[in-house]
């Protein structure tokens, strides 16, 4: 239980810290992108949706976070949560076909926008390579330590 404390404490600091990386995008970015590419205004306002989104997730989990340090009962829960074997094996089979179906309609879609422009095409497999070899390199790597 003090190993979980410490790393809910770690946990805690970096989300902290993650909370400027998105204020520091959506501040310094714009004036270096507008000069350089053609900024549209209905991509502005899904950036600010999106970065109220990405904020709201991250209040979410530091206050997670202080609960677990703060009252000893709720610790106790989330330990047990995150250690529930059921819980675990129902997570890890959910991820494998989420990564399952994501690849395949990836590929669907990559296939239709190669007859429709080839910026997209190239887009799209550049995403598939990227997942494939995510997902094989964490493959081998599980592989070889279990």
């Amino acid at each position: 239980m003090d190993r979980f404390l410490k790393v809910t404490k770690a946990k805690l600091i970096v989300m902290c810290l993650a909370t400027l990386l998105p204020i520091i995008v959506i501040t310094a970015l714009p004036p270096i992108l507008s000069e350089h590419f053609k900024v549209y205004a209905d991509l502005m306002a899904l950036r600010y949706v999106l970065f109220v989104l990405v904020e709201g997730v991250i209040i979410k989990k530091i206050t997670n976070y202080i609960l677990i340090l703060k009252k000893e009962e709720y610790a106790n829960k989330a330990y047990v949560k995150l250690h529930d074997e059921r819980l675990v094996f129902v997570k890890m089979k959910s991820c494998a076909l989420t990564i399952k179906i994501i690849l395949y309609v990836l590929s669907i879609i990559t296939v239709a926008f190669g007859f429709i422009d080839r910026n997209i095409f190239y887009t799209l497999l550049i995403v598939i390579f990227i997942i494939v070899i995510t997902l094989v390199s964490t493959l081998l790597y599980y592989h070889r330590k279990y």
